[in-house]
């Protein structure tokens, strides 16, 4: 007696299995599948402010060092910047530190955590933590804070209003001044 196995149906299944195990190891997870997952606070940060020419530093009490130096820092860079620039940021500029990554990454004040710091331009303000190492906690503040020039100027144009109509012919900007972002 023979016995007729019909091969064709036996390579489809096989084939079929295999596409559906392909399909479920490539797909990406589904952005409901995120809800739920609340940042995890463990400190509560009582934040004090640090007004310097320019900024307003939130920072708190285990900072007060690094905070003083930091002001420093971001006023020698808002000195280069509205030079190179030539023209000054609309108004005072926010700074929210935290003494490290593992507080920063703490925070609910933004949603990206795993970068060295953020400017929020629609928000009006920069949030990073601070490295230990002055050399680097520099240059991420002169980072962020051109891109708070940027996002100022962007925001002028987008109102149409020009930078010499509020500070003069002495440091005048053109009405639609490039998109300085792709630069930096």
């Amino acid at each position: 007696m023979k016995l007729n196995i019909n091969t064709s149906t036996y390579s489809i299944g096989k084939y079929t299995l295999i596409l559906l195990l392909i399909f479920l190891i490539i797909t990406p997870p589904a952005a409901g599948q995120y809800f739920g997952r609340n940042t995890v606070q463990y400190e509560d940060f009582a934040f004090q402010i640090l007004e310097s020419e320019h900024f307003d530093l939130y920072h708190y009490a285990e900072e007060d060092t690094i905070a003083g130096d930091a002001a420093h820092m971001l006023e020698r860079w808002y000195t280069r910047y509205s030079d190179l620039f030539q023209t000054d940021l609309s108004g005072r500029q926010p700074v929210i530190m935290y003494a490290n990554h593992a507080d920063f990454q703490q925070t609910n004040v933004i949603s990206g955590r795993g970068t060295g710091g953020v400017t929020e331009g629609l928000r009006n303000r920069i949030v990073l933590p601070m490295t230990g190492i002055y050399r680097e906690n520099d240059h991420v503040l002169g980072h962020e804070l051109v891109h708070a020039f940027q996002d100022d100027l962007m925001q002028r144009r987008a109102r149409g209003r020009s930078a010499s109509r509020r500070i003069g012919k002495k440091h005048s900007v053109p009405g639609n001044p490039p998109d300085f972002r792709v630069l930096f």
